[in-house]
């Protein structure tokens, strides 16, 4: 490293103490964007003097502390070293006092003392918008970066021709899509901006011409009917022309008009399904050797931006006799969403129709959703409430040549479960440690959802109830518990949030209502004299 003008990392969350003695835990790293940067140091005048002390070293490690190279020296009268790092990388500094004879303080091996992290390359940014269905526009984004900042995501969107942004509110993750819907169509522009720890930016943008709801051809819905189901057509031989079948009611006290096993097996699995909530795993940590915050925690359950997840359906014919593998299965957060599909094989005559096909029973009845109106991917679908549905797909020529409709007991080609509802969320009381542990918190939580996320829970903290929130650990398995070591610079009042999100990307979070105290000072007090009272 060569000396040049110090660059000054605002106070660098760490000043070194002359004699090195190092702090209680290991410092967190600094991110900075410059190669140029001051590293300053504290010292005390009578132990300088006490030693002799002539220069003050700093020695630095590039791999993580394994080897220690001597880089510079300055005056013991310096408050600071300033230092240029050849390229990006994380370099930990120590710092040694020497003193009249030659000897460093203190003695022993090298710890750090203070990590910085260079990191001069801005995140990788990209933004995608497509036209989820008229009147609904999608946005989907991916950034990357080795310190990536997810919590500085930005996304806006507006209609061209409007002069200011509106916010996209969503989960900040590195990757994701969310949806919103622009009734009135027309060109759509969206932008997004992410950092990394080092404050380099990102930015991307994107428009799409959409076409509003007033302009839409309408799709068919899937009303709560009951009716015959489509195996009642194929029996009768007809394979093009079945009216539109009519789902089983769920409503309470409604009763089938044609009832059967199956329709009552759909009502009970469905009632089922509200109670088979998954709880978190384990029971809270032990509590012992530690005192109890009151709890303070103040539920506001917030529903995210869903993620509307689409699937392939093929319109190749199968033999369902064979083995099939296994059923792709995707999970949305919405009751209207589409489906894509693709058409192979088509002859001379073209397709005349493509007809969608619906089952609630995992293919033991089979109903007729509807045709695409235009015969072109994608197939918008709306379903009637939250649940489990099955589809399959068949195209029919300009001849009239088609396969047959799907028969009971055939699998569906996707399977898509609609899931709304938002997890349940709890914070427990936290936990303070004691003594030499009085500045660990056991953060303590339940959560239920019938389909979790496969790391649904993220923690952060802030000196205010209203944010800006900072990260105490990122998506993390439902373990029901945490224990959270504070930092220097964490303040002495913080609010902790709790975030917890489903595979549909359903949103949920939980707050302390007052701070949690953070002291790690133990008050003391001694007898400094007798007085005698007066007469």
């Amino acid at each position: 490293m060569r000396r040049s003008a110090a660059w000054m990392i605002g106070l660098l969350a760490a000043a070194l103490a002359a004699t090195g003695e190092c702090q209680s835990s290991a410092p967190r790293p600094v991110h900075t964007g410059k190669s140029r940067f001051a590293v300053p140091f504290r010292s005390d005048a009578a132990e300088l003097q006490r030693l002799g002390a002539r220069e003050m070293r700093l020695f630095v490690s590039v791999d993580s502390g394994v080897t220690w190279q001597h880089v510079q020296s300055v005056p013991s009268k310096a408050t600071r070293f300033t230092v240029r790092a050849p390229k990006d990388g994380e370099y930990w500094f120590a710092v040694r006092t020497v003193d009249r004879e030659g000897r460093m303080h203190p003695e022993g091996s090298f710890s750090a003392e203070l990590k910085v992290v260079v990191d001069s390359r801005s995140p990788m940014l990209d933004i995608k918008l497509s036209s989820l269905a008229d009147g609904t526009a999608q946005l989907a984004w991916k950034a990357g970066d080795n310190h990536l900042d997810v919590g500085s995501l930005v996304l806006e969107y507006r209609r061209r021709g409007e002069t200011g942004w509106r916010s996209l509110p969503v989960t900040p993750v590195a990757e994701g899509k969310t949806s919103w819907d622009v009734p009135e169509g027309g060109v759509v522009e969206a932008r997004g901006r992410i950092a990394d720890f080092a404050t380099n930016v990102a930015v991307a943008s994107g428009s799409i011409a959409l076409v509003g709801t007033r302009n839409s051809v309408p799709r068919p819905s899937l009303p709560d009917l009951e009716s015959d189901p489509i195996a009642g057509v194929i029996q009768q031989g007809t394979s093009g022309s079945a009216m539109p079948a009519r789902f089983p009611s769920s409503a309470p006290g409604a009763t089938d008009r044609k009832t059967g096993p199956e329709m009552q097996s759909y009502r009970a699995a469905r009632q089922a399904g509200g109670t088979a909530d998954r709880q978190a795993n384990g029971k809270a940590a032990d509590a012992g050797g530690m005192k109890v915050i009151p709890n303070n925690a103040a539920p506001s359950n917030v529903g995210g931006q869903p993620e509307i997840l689409t699937g392939e359906s093929s319109a190749t014919p199968r033999d369902v006799r064979r083995s099939e593998p296994a059923v792709p299965r995707q999970i949305v957060s919405r009751k209207r969403f589409q489906l894509n599909y693709s058409v192979e094989s088509v002859g001379r005559s073209g397709v005349e129709a493509v007809e969608l096909f619906i089952t609630v029973n995992d293919g033991g009845k089979w109903y007729r959703y509807g045709s695409d109106p235009d015969a072109k991917s994608p197939f918008t679908v709306n379903v009637p409430e939250d649940g489990t549905y099955g589809f399959t797909i068949r195209v029919r020529s300009g001849a009239g040549i088609s396969d047959p409709p799907p028969r009971p007991g055939e699998k569906p080609e996707i399977v898509v479960v609609v899931d709304q509802t938002a997890p349940k969320l709890k914070l427990l009381p936290i936990l303070q440690g004691r003594g030499s542990d009085s500045e660990k918190f056991l953060i303590r939580w339940t959560m239920s959802d019938a389909h979790p996320a496969e790391k649904p829970i993220s923690i952060s903290w802030s000196e205010s109830a209203q944010g800006p929130w900072k990260t105490i650990t990122g998506w993390r398995a439902a373990a029901g518990s945490y224990l959270w070591t504070t930092a220097g610079d964490v303040p002495a009042r913080v609010y902790v949030r709790l975030t917890a999100r489903d595979a549909a990307g359903n949103v949920a979070t939980v707050q302390t209502h007052r701070p949690i105290i953070i002291d790690v000072v133990k008050p003391s007090a001694r007898i400094t004299n007798v007085e005698v009272a007066p007469k």
